[in-house]
């Protein structure tokens, strides 16, 4: 993304924008799998999957990928394991996008 911009600003902007709307998404996704609502799941893993994408964030498309193909049979017995892994992706991410930026 840095290379598309030379706007520091826009950029410092742009990823704040970017990992906050991730962050709801993962939220999102955390309370549809406490509920166990499997289309929303899919739904928001969906949506982070194509922001990480758009974004350049590999790591954390990857991982919502990942999420998004979890079968309906997995998805009931899948365990904080996937939300600590989106997690940890996104701050990853956040920490990676901060050091581009600053």
């Amino acid at each position: 993304m840095a290379d598309l911009a030379s706007d520091s600003r826009f950029m410092q902007t742009l990823s704040s924008k970017f990992v906050s709307d991730a962050r709801q998404l993962v939220d999102g996704i955390e309370a549809a799998m406490a509920r166990k609502d499997y289309e929303q799941f899919r739904e928001l893993t969906h949506a982070l999957k194509g922001a990480a994408m758009m974004a350049g964030a590999i790591r954390l498309r990857d991982s919502a990928a990942r999420a998004e193909r979890i079968t309906d049979a997995d998805f009931k017995t899948a365990g904080t394991d996937l939300i600590q892994n989106l997690k940890g992706t996104l701050e990853a991410t956040n920490q990676e996008l901060s050091r581009m930026v600053a």
